[in-house]
């Protein structure tokens, strides 16, 4: 009979963690938006950003989010 093994929870911590930041930097960008720290420029035509979100925060100056953001999707500019 083999042993199976249980799950440790990891998992569930790390979708909990990447959730949180991904709902923390999309209310950032809503936030800088409304402020209008946002310029048309920073999207083309089709509403898309011109640049990836990473990038956007660390022009922004939030250098730590920006990290935080990069380490959860798995990219690096």
């Amino acid at each position: 009979m083999s042993r199976q093994h249980k799950p440790s929870g990891a998992g569930d911590y790390r979708r909990g963690y990447a959730s949180g930041v991904r709902a923390a930097v999309d209310a950032l960008l809503g936030d800088l938006e409304t402020l209008g720290r946002l310029g048309p420029g920073d999207y083309d035509e089709t509403g898309q950003s011109r640049e990836c979100i990473g990038c956007l925060l660390t022009r922004q100056e939030f250098h730590q989010l920006s990290a935080r953001w990069s380490f959860v999707m798995g990219v690096t500019c």
